[in-house]
């Protein structure tokens, strides 16, 4: 009885469970690393130099 096969449905719904379940648990984790990249981002920006704009022909 140990060595029973699942049949593809039920191995079909296992897998995609254990996908949602994967995603939930670790969905506040991503959310965090993506606020903490967007964080770091917009404050190596603001420390960049403002550099001039070049003039285009149309404004000299």
């Amino acid at each position: 009885m140990a060595f029973r096969r699942l049949p593809f449905p039920q191995l079909t719904l296992a897998a995609v469970l254990g996908v949602a379940g994967g995603l939930y648990v670790y969905k506040p984790l991503f959310q965090r690393y993506s606020l903490e990249q967007r964080k770091a981002r917009e404050a190596a920006l603001a420390q960049l130099p403002e550099s001039p704009r070049p003039q285009s022909p149309a404004e000299s």
